[in-house]
C-alpha cells in the first residue's frame, strides 16, 4: 500500500486552531495522528460529512476544515501534515500569528 502525505504551512490555520490543536483534551473529534515541535500530522477519514461535523463540533475554523476537506477528499491523501516549514498554497488564506 502506498501512503500519501500533503504538507502545508501552519500559516493556513488560525491562531484559534493552533490553540485548539495544542490542547490535547479538545482533540476528541479531530482525526489527529500526532503532534510534534513543528506542527501536527492528521490522518484521513472515510466519511466526509462525519469528519466535517466532528471538526465543527470541536471548534475548528471553517478555513482549517476546508483544508482537511481538500486534502482528504479532493486530493485523497492519507495524511495531512501541517508544518511550520510547509509551503503555503495560493488557494488558501494565510494567517500571520
Amino acid at each position: 500500500m502506498i501512503e500519501t502525505i500533503l504538507m502545508v504551512s501552519t500559516a493556513h490555520v488560525t491562531l484559534s486552531d493552533n490553540t485548539l490543536f495544542e490542547e490535547s483534551k479538545a482533540l476528541d473529534g479531530i482525526p489527529m495522528f500526532t503532534k510534534y515541535d513543528g506542527g501536527w500530522m492528521f490522518y484521513g477519514c472515510s466519511d466526509k460529512k462525519e469528519m466535517l461535523s466532528e471538526l465543527k463540533e470541536a471548534g475548528v475554523s471553517t478555513y482549517a476544515a476546508r483544508l482537511f476537506e481538500y486534502a482528504f477528499f479532493t486530493l485523497k491523501v492519507t495524511y495531512l501534515m501541517v508544518d511550520m516549514d510547509g509551503e503555503t498554497f495560493p488557494d488558501f488564506p494565510v494567517f500571520d500569528w
